[in-house]
């Protein structure tokens, strides 16, 4: 299948000399049309960085990124115009305009697009409002007037009334309580179906990750660590990290014993990354070879899965 996103060798960088930050490197993968696909890690590993650089939000220092076989790269702002209502982004702070009534807020989404210009416009926007579970009344209150997990649903809705076809959402769960998380996630799960869109979910909630997404990318440091089918990275991790970031997740019957993974010291600087493998420095099998070549991303024997990792046929 061609993929609806594919990026390679991307690399994202921050200022420059010494206080050059290498958030994202030589990262790889695709997104096939209709996947959900995770992409996880630790604080400071680069997930939302590639995330935004993905859709063009920020400028990528290099690499490809296509979106339906077309290069995004060195488009520019007027370039990326007419893509902008196909790739949308949901953020973990929805940043609602406080002094903007939703109507507004979505009518002024669909200006910016040229989207249902006429009469149609009020139904399109109740129809938004539907499909993530608010009301027609809803769109003329101000954001102040809803709840957490409402002004989420307004940030999903925002993004969906441009009629996208492929979503990034950047940690949509992480500031709502457990209840309205799951009640999120299940509406993006019904959306997905229904409207057939491709999602980037960016998290650091793995059980999250694992009950909505097909596929997991694992970023460490800017680097890709592993990519695997998500019940084949949850049953048995091929990377050193994959398996100390599963382990360090709760779990919830205090009866099961948790799996016991030590890492070494403490995640290094951007300014000042590893040589070789940017995971040696913590991981409990670096040996010589590990400070000499960065691993590259190879495929496995199971179908689907690729690991960054120089010792990975002892364990795989």
């Amino acid at each position: 299948m061609t993929p609806m996103v594919s990026i390679k060798d991307l690399a994202v960088e921050f200022g420059q000399g010494a206080q050059r930050v290498r958030a994202v490197r030589g990262v790889s993968f695709d997104i096939a049309p209709g996947e959900a696909l995770g992409l996880v890690g630790e604080s400071g590993s680069g997930k939302s960085t590639l995330g935004r650089a993905l859709i063009q939000l920020i400028a990528a220092s290099g690499g490809s990124v296509q979106f339906e076989g077309q290069e995004l790269m060195g488009l520019g702002a007027s370039g990326m115009r007419p893509l902008r209502r196909h790739m949308q982004m949901v953020f973990q702070d929805p940043s609602l305009n406080p002094r903007q009534r939703v109507g507004d807020m979505l009518g002024e989404v669909l200006s910016t697009h040229k989207l249902h210009m006429g009469a149609s416009r009020a139904a399109r926007i109740d129809e938004v409002l539907h499909s993530v579970g608010l009301k027609s009344e809803h769109a003329s209150r101000y954001p102040h007037e809803f709840s957490g997990g409402q002004k989420q649903r307004l940030g999903i809705a925002r993004a969906l009334a441009a009629e996208p076809r492929f979503i990034v959402a950047d940690e949509p769960l992480s500031a709502l309580d457990m209840s309205i998380q799951a009640q999120i996630v299940n509406l993006l799960i019904d959306l997905r179906q229904r409207l057939g869109l491709t999602l980037l979910f960016i998290s650091h909630d793995l059980d999250v990750v694992q009950y909505l997404c097909e596929r997991v990318v694992v970023l460490y440091l800017g680097r890709v660590m592993e990519i695997a089918p998500t019940q084949a990275l949850f049953d048995a991790p091929a990377h050193p990290y994959t398996q100390a970031l599963l382990a360090a997740a709760p779990i919830p019957d205090p009866a099961q014993p948790a799996p016991q993974v030590q890492l070494q010291g403490d995640p290094p600087s951007p300014l000042n990354p590893p040589s070789g493998c940017v995971f040696r420095t913590r991981c409990p099998h670096a040996i010589d070879a590990c400070a000499e070549q960065v691993p590259p991303l190879v495929p496995m024997a199971q179908a689907g899965r690729s690991v960054a990792c120089l010792r990975h046929h002892e364990w795989s």
